[in-house]
């Protein structure tokens, strides 16, 4: 058999000779060639095949046919799995003639392929013994990607031919990068995947390529073997020597000439010239290819860009931002002084992006630029996603829990104080020369200055910009579109839904009611208003006093005793027939730009206001008159829907409201009018009679041919009462159609934040079934709506007694597992006597808590970095793959787009903490102590992977016991905070780093952690506790502040504040600790619970070691 392979291989290389007579009785060569691939691919037992494998391809690799060489490449990739195979690969050196196969000529497409496969299927299988000469050839491919000009004669055009290969090559370096880094660097490969980040005009390529480098460079592991080395501190504020190894230094060497490349594009840009001192720290190479063409100067400016802020969204690219020495930061701030104002905006875009700011339009007005940055939620189309209330909800109501951290908000902080530092507010060549945190008070002298210089004249205009960015921000806290605002009016206003109608009885003579005034002339006055309107005189609805219009119809309920019947019947009338959706050229075809839009709805609102007797009710008074009327044109809004419908499906006749129309026409308030009879019983039964949700339902079937109508209508109705408009709500969640359902989840938000009492069981029901949804963005966006929802502690007690239903998604998938155990923390914070069945409820809690100490702990610290990572990669993600293929958004698209958040996760070692009895069951049954010992037994050098993931799952453990009274007064009696400093603040593991400084984030959410935060030197943002809004009174992170007034604290205790956010130092502070013991308390109410009255004072020892803080992040 071993010849067999042998003769095989003879029998190709005679069949793909030109020089070998044809012979008709021989198999042809196709045949020869699929024989070699089955017999490879089943040779796996013959003894000694695959010496003859690997010689009988080493063989055919050389062969001229072209044919040949690809199918034996196809059968190497077949039978490399086998061990001894690849062994003999690599000892053979067939890896050069793999080279020679994707290099040897572009043409030859089938050959390059099969040797592409066959280096990814190497690298799958292999990937930390993958040749350095297969990332050479795909390094030079990729460094040979700009197209070459080659021109046939002196008069011809030029062929500009391209590397098809380029992009698959470049995708393998990426995966290279995050399986063995190493071997990227050692092949230099690196600086070609850097060169390659400026090419405009890949965009997801570019992200792919920064994204795996980063993850290469904090992948750099440290030789076990070697001894660290000392060297001078970078920072002069920090401590005087610092412990660098090698692999340390390989990192910051590669973010430094990363970050340095990009900012030097932007001064050679400028310049034009190219200068020895323009370089910067690039290396050779990278420099001599950066050649910046004129018409391409803005194309890569702004890649460029966006480049440097996908390397800054990392918290490894970030740290080396933050250096000192770094000089790179520094110039980028300077470029903001050059004479070019494209290069001015790019790098402010850059900056606004960082800063999670909106950017402003380019305009002459200062006003101007303000409304530009005013959010807008307008109605958008299935294509571009729907918004509309949802979003404007989420991004204007405020969460339950105001105190809940989040994490970008800390990594917002460490940017501007960078930014700052580097020079960005003194870059203005008009403003004061002194130092940048004393700017507003130094603003404010010059511009009352007695002088006329530029500086008073540019300090005057900059606080009159200042006053009125400030008034804007008052000025727009409150303004909501029309449907937002009548969703929170459902939701403030319960108490008037079962509000009885006053009683009428009959009348005979329907022209002039009983007389309840004393003034005869109110009558005369009223008619006198309805003939001033100009509505019974014009047809013209443009002619009519619109604002006088809505004013009658606001002061009905009131002046209804006054008013003749017969006149303001014919009034009421004329509107009706105006709002009548059939009614041409009425309010049905007014366009939403029309000046008249806004009038005219909140005219139609008012009328809706008239319908409050039931259609039972048999009266000439005026009152049950007007309710007849807004009934009728109730009617004829259902008789609409209903042709639109029968228009829609079979084709019949005209669709009065169409979806066109709801997008630019005054069609789409009709829906606004029906959400607004569902403020009342009344209405509701109405909405009912009319066959208005049976309408809606029909509507909803069809899917995507009225899915904007049921987004509207979704965005109207009142569900905090058992009703029809519930029903139609469960049904939209269950919808065949992706976007209906994701809106309709998204919608939960709202009508969660606008009252969380009313929410209740109902929408936590909701909540649970949309966790089996088939899509994974509604799956995303229930998880992160149950999970604010738990932020209030009675949702939590509703929740425990739904625990049954929920319990179902415990083993449905991965991430479904993850959200049951957060969401099994959050059960933990019921205190243990207000549950039934405390043995069961125990039972179940120490089983949960031996399930994060043993496996859940560490899956957390996955869980958040996924969260931190996912949160400027646009959108959730639901595995812990960080380099899976990224969302972009074009260039092209305005639609509004969600600031990023990413709050931090529940922890079970938190919510025990908030009442003692959990906090003592922690203490005795958890891993609490084993993490205060490995804390401190590690060093800030860490020398492997999973010692980084050790000390990640203590920092969080320990950081959310922390947030809470109980377990700060233990933090600070174990004098934890010293270790926490030191690794937030000289730890060389740059993701542990990260990790240290979030959890400060924690710490600071107690005010004596904030104020034992301020005495090391590191800032921290604070809420007085008197400005939490009412709302906030029952979720967990306001219970400090809450026991904190219920002890009758003193106004000027600075007890009286909670922190959200941490930014690093700015000097070196020597503090220390004393001891406090934990009081008990056996009786808790349920949003507060009693707590020590005396105060940390962290200047009582003298035996604590000194911790050194520094104003920036450092090595």
């Amino acid at each position: 058999m071993t010849t067999g392979f042998m003769s095989l291989c003879d029998q190709i290389l005679a069949a793909s000779s030109s020089h070998t007579p044809y012979d008709a009785s021989k198999k042809p060569l196709s045949t020869l060639l699929n024989e070699m691939t089955y017999y490879v691919a089943t040779a796996g037992t013959i003894e000694n095949g695959d010496d003859s494998i690997i010689y009988g391809l080493q063989i055919l690799l050389l062969c001229d046919v072209e044919r040949v060489r690809a199918a034996s490449l196809r059968a190497l990739r077949y039978s490399i799995h086998r061990g001894t195979i690849f062994d003999k690969f690599l000892e053979c050196r067939l890896d050069y003639l793999v080279c020679r196969s994707l290099t040897i000529d572009l043409r030859n497409a089938r050959e390059r392929l099969e040797a592409y496969k066959l280096i990814r299927r190497l690298f799958l299988l292999y990937p930390q013994r993958l040749p350095h000469s297969l990332v050479y050839v795909l390094d030079a491919i990729v460094s040979s990607s700009h197209p070459a000009s080659v021109p046939r004669n002196a008069n011809s055009t030029p062929i500009i031919r391209t590397d098809q290969m380029v992009k698959c090559c470049l995708e393998l370096l990426c995966e290279i990068a995050i399986q063995n880094p190493h071997i990227l660097h050692e092949c230099h490969a690196i600086n070609t995947m850097l060169k390659f980040i400026v090419d405009f005009e890949q965009d997801e390529l570019r992200e792919s390529v920064l994204y795996a480098l980063l993850h290469a460079v904090d992948r750099f592991t440290i030789n076990d073997n070697s001894e660290p080395t000392i060297m001078d501190s970078v920072d002069s504020n920090g401590p005087a020597l610092v412990l660098v190894d090698e692999g340390m230094r390989e990192r910051h060497e590669l973010i430094g000439n990363m970050f340095s490349q990009l900012v030097a594009i932007f001064s050679l840009c400028e310049k034009g010239t190219v200068k020895t001192g323009d370089r910067r720290g690039m290396t050779p190479a990278a420099f001599d290819n950066l050649i910046v063409k004129e018409p391409d100067k803005i194309k890569t400016l702004k890649s460029c860009a966006s480049a440097m802020g996908t390397i800054l969204h990392s918290w490894i690219g970030f740290t080396a931002f933050c250096q000192t020495r770094n000089s790179s930061i520094r110039l980028l701030v300077n470029c903001l002084l050059v004479q070019s104002e494209p290069m001015k905006m790019i790098i402010l875009d850059l900056f606004y992006e960082l800063l999670n700011l909106d950017i402003p339009a380019v305009c002459d007005s200062y006003d101007a630029a303000l409304k530009s940055m005013y959010p807008i939620w307008n109605l958008t189309t299935v294509e571009e996603g729907y918004t509309y209330v949802a979003w404007e909800g989420a991004a204007k109501l405020p969460r339950l829990s105001s105190t809940r951290p989040d994490l970008l908000d800390s990594h917002m902080a460490l940017m501007l104080l960078t930014l700052i530092d580097a020079g960005l507010i003194e870059c203005n060549e008009n403003l004061p020369e002194e130092q940048s945190f004393l700017l507003l008070p130094l603003l404010m002298d010059v511009a009352i200055a007695d002088d006329d210089s530029v500086k008073r004249s540019f300090a005057k205009e900059a606080m009159l910009n200042i006053n009125a960015f400030f008034e804007f921000k008052q000025r727009t806290r409150h303004i909501h579109s029309f449907q937002l605002a009548q969703l929170t009016y459902h939701a403030q206003h319960l108490n008037d839904y079962f509000t009885l109608p006053q009683n009428v009885g009959g009348e005979t003579n329907r022209r002039i009611s009983t007389s309840s005034s004393n003034d005869p002339l109110v009558a005369e006055k009223i008619d006198a208003s309805i003939r001033d309107t100009n509505t019974l005189q014009a047809n013209n609805y443009k002619r009519w006093n619109w604002d006088l219009i809505l004013a009658l119809l606001k002061d009905f309920p009131k002046q209804a005793n006054q008013v003749q019947g017969e006149l303001y019947e014919m009034f009421l009338d004329k509107l009706c027939d105006f709002f009548k959706p059939e009614q041409n050229g009425g309010f049905n075809d007014i366009l939403l730009t029309d000046s008249l839009s806004d009038v005219t709805c909140r005219t139609l609102l008012a009328f809706s206001d008239l319908l409050v007797y039931p259609a039972r009710s048999s009266s000439n008074h005026i009152r049950v008159i007007a309710s007849n009327i807004a009934r009728i044109l109730l009617t004829s809004v259902s008789n609409a829907l209903y042709q639109s419908i029968i228009a829609m499906r079979e084709c019949n006749g005209r669709a009065i409201i169409t979806e066109h129309d709801l997008l630019s026409k005054n069609s789409v308030y009709y829906y606004l009018f029906l959400g607004r009879l569902s403020k009342s019983s009344v209405g509701t039964q109405s909405l009912v009679d009319s066959d208005i949700f049976v309408r809606l339902l029909e509507m909803l079937k069809m899917d995507d041919e009225f899915a904007t109508s049921a987004i509207v209508a979704l965005s109207s109705f009142n569900y905090y009462y058992e009703s029809s408009c519930r029903t139609y709500l469960m049904q939209a969640l269950k919808s065949h159609c992706t976007a209906l359902r994701l809106y309709s989840t998204s919608l939960l938000r709202v009508i969660l934040r606008s009252n969380p009492v009313a929410f209740g069981s109902w929408g936590l029901s909701l909540l649970i079934s949309q966790l089996h949804d088939t899509d994974q963005t509604v799956l995303i966006e229930a998880v992160s709506v149950l999970d604010e929802a738990l932020e209030d502690r009675r949702l939590v007690n509703l929740f425990y007694k739904q625990w049954e239903s929920f319990t179902a998604i415990k083993n449905k998938n991965y991430f479904l597992s993850k959200v049951f155990h957060l969401a099994s923390a959050r059960m933990t914070s019921i205190p243990f006597h207000q549950v039934q069945h405390d043995d069961k409820h125990l039972s179940m809690l120490r089983e949960e808590l031996a399930y994060w100490d043993s496996t859940f702990n560490a899956e957390y610290v996955t869980f958040m970095e996924t969260r931190l990572f996912s949160a400027h990669s646009g959108g959730a993600l639901l595995t812990d793959d960080y380099f899976e293929r990224r969302k972009s958004a074009s260039l092209t698209n305005k639609t509004k787009i969600k600031k990023p958040t990413a709050y931090v996760s529940s922890h079970i070692y938190r919510q025990l903490c908030l009442h003692y009895d959990g906090f003592r069951l922690l203490r005795s049954e958890s891993r609490l102590e084993k993490y205060v010992i490995e804390l401190r037994q590690h060093r800030t050098n860490c020398i492997s992977l999973n010692e980084t993931y050790v000390i990640k799952e203590a920092l969080w453990a320990l950081a959310h016991t922390a947030s809470t009274e109980y377990g700060y007064i233990w933090f600070m009696e174990k004098d934890l905070l010293p270790d926490f400093l030191r690794f937030a603040e000289e730890c060389q593991n740059l993701s542990v780093r990260g990790t240290a400084f979030y959890a400060l984030s924690l710490i600071a959410q107690t005010p004596d952690g904030a104020i034992s935060l301020k005495d090391y030197g590191w800032e921290t943002y604070r809420v007085r506790s008197h400005s939490i809004p009412p709302s906030a009174a029952n979720t967990d992170t306001y219970q400090s502040a809450e026991r904190r007034i219920s002890k009758g604290a003193t106004p000027s205790s600075p007890r009286k504040s909670i922190s959200l956010q941490v930014t690093p130092p700015g000097a070196s502070t020597t503090n220390n600790q004393s001891e406090h013991k934990i009081k008990s308390s056996t009786n808790e109410s349920l949003t507060a619970d009693p707590v020590p009255t005396t105060r940390f004072n962290p200047r009582h020892e003298l035996s604590l070691s000194d911790v050194k803080s520094k104003r920036s992040l450092t090595m």
